[in-house]
């Protein structure tokens, strides 16, 4: 069975009396060149336990599943569920589980994570897998391509902000390959993106202070057309927002002009700014 062909996709769907759902960004691709370039960008070793998140009608998952991946396919729809069981039923390394991947418990062991990532919720997967205590040792999504070019953004581009220094800030981010909608069924409105993001261990993040940095960062962005010294007025410390004063002795500190705007900033002085806000809270 070839469940990138759109035979296979239409036949599936009629024998089991299934519809896309709209919601939850059902776009099946249909294009083996792509399908086998996303699954090389993981470089699976034989054996190695990845989760992919939203196999779909399988695709991806029978490419990772050949490259000899243990592979736990993550499905938030049920109806799904008979369709990738059928599919699958003679693959002995590969699993498939029902669930929400914001709500799933992860192990806390080594494993790689990929997915075609539903664009209403891309955002949120990105950073609860950062966030973990335990982040993958590396991750491939395909997104829409313009969060993938926000994430990739340099200071100063139209497009930074506190996705692209959140995600700098943890891994670093290549990019694999851009992908048209016409490989998809159906086609969405909108170009994806391939990326592959490589979690930093926690000796070589540089600042220590996640919570405080995350904070510092939002902040910083919530009010774009404002200089830094008067959007962080809303930054909330342990004690209480913090006085104008403070604000320019922390910037002061970090070396950082009060009147340059949260775009303008490296990842390093979003670092160096935190450790300063930490030292006088």
């Amino acid at each position: 069975m070839k469940p990138h062909s759109l035979r296979t996709i239409r036949d599936l769907c009629n024998v089991h009396d299934f519809t896309l759902a709209k919601s939850l960004g059902q776009n099946f691709l249909t294009d083996i060149h792509i399908i086998e370039k996303i699954a090389d960008a993981l470089l699976i070793t034989e054996g190695e336990l990845v989760y992919e998140i939203g196999p779909g009608m399988g695709a991806l998952t029978m490419a990772l599943a050949d490259a000899g991946a243990n592979l736990k396919a993550i499905e938030v729809d049920r109806r799904l569920i008979p369709i990738l069981e059928q599919i699958f039923y003679d693959y002995d390394n590969v699993e498939i589980i029902e669930s929400d991947v914001l709500k799933f418990q992860f192990p806390d062991e080594d494993y790689k994570l990929i997915g075609n990532l539903p664009y209403y919720i891309t955002t949120p997967i990105i950073m609860d897998a950062l966030e973990r205590p335990r982040p993958p040792k590396s991750m491939v999504f395909m997104m829409q391509k313009e969060v993938a070019d926000r994430i990739l953004s340099p200071p100063g581009s139209k497009v930074y902000g506190a996705l692209s220094v959140m995600v700098q800030y943890r891994c670093d981010v290549d990019h694999v390959t851009d992908v048209s909608p016409d490989v998809f069924f159906p086609k969405p409105k909108v170009s994806s993106s391939v990326l592959r993001f490589n979690p930093r261990p926690e000796s070589e993040v540089i600042t220590k202070h996640r919570a405080l940095f995350s904070k510092v960062v939002h902040a910083a962005f919530a009010q774009r057309r404002k200089t830094v010294a008067n959007s962080l007025k809303t930054l909330q410390m342990s004690d209480g927002t913090l006085s104008s004063e403070q604000i320019r002795t922390a910037l002061h500190a970090a070396g950082i002009d009060p009147i340059r705007r949260a775009e303008t900033m490296s990842v390093e002085e979003f670092s160096a700014l935190t450790d300063a806000f930490f030292e006088i809270s």
